[in-house]
């Protein structure tokens, strides 16, 4: 699986959280990650450096963090569109 599907579905397991818990919790992402064979600190870091990403926290046991309003826009740019005048 290549680096842009995996940030693709962790992006999107991170925005389902958003939608389902009402603001910007943060989730543990590393299992999506480590189980495509993928560091999640590397993962974590090229998520954070493209913005996609806040509220990270690499720790031993994996990786977790909230989705910014960036990395909506990369995965639902019509939520972005949809709710900016509202």
């Amino acid at each position: 699986m290549s680096l842009n599907d995996i940030k693709t579905e962790v992006l999107q397991a991170l925005f389902e959280g958003y939608m389902n818990h009402g603001g910007t919790p943060i989730f543990e992402v590393g299992e999506i990650i480590t189980k495509h064979g993928e560091d999640p600190a590397e993962v974590g870091r090229y998520l954070l450096d493209h913005g996609w990403i806040k509220n990270q926290r690499f720790g031993p046991r994996g990786f977790s963090a909230s989705i910014s309003i960036d990395g909506i826009r990369e995965i639902n740019p019509e939520f972005i569109n949809d709710n900016l005048n509202k």
